[in-house]
């Protein structure tokens, strides 16, 4: 095998190798988004039972109309923002604010305070 062959033959496996960690590591960054999303709908959740059963079930009612659980809240806060204030009218700020606590720690703090901020909206 020519020297020329083997730099290529090494050159096509790197790539391979390369693909395959960006792949992998992608696979791992949406996992962990997932599992953050899926932390914040529980912690949702908590919150919204506190503050009674039935504001929970309203909550729920208005995601699913679209298309949504708890665990979509994190991807898609305007939508639970506008679910908090039809619910919790002018008084929307004191759920938003336990959520706020409660998410204070994990990880990702960058898209978790970004989080708050959407919800948090007028």
């Amino acid at each position: 095998m020519s020297v020329k062959s083997k730099v290529a033959r090494y050159l096509d496996d790197t790539i391979l190798f390369n693909d395959m960690i960006s792949r992998t590591m992608t696979r791992e960054m949406g996992d962990s988004e997932k599992l953050i999303g899926n932390a914040v709908g529980v912690i949702i959740e908590k919150v919204l039972m506190e503050f009674g059963v039935s504001n929970h079930s309203k909550i729920a009612e208005i995601l699913g109309t679209h298309h949504m659980t708890f665990s979509d809240c994190y991807r898609k806060p305007d939508v639970l923002n506008f679910a908090l204030k039809k619910v919790f009218d002018g008084k929307y700020l004191a759920p938003v604010e336990k959520i706020k606590n409660e998410l204070t720690g994990l990880e990702e703090d960058h898209k978790i305070e970004a989080f708050i901020e959407l919800i948090s909206e007028a």
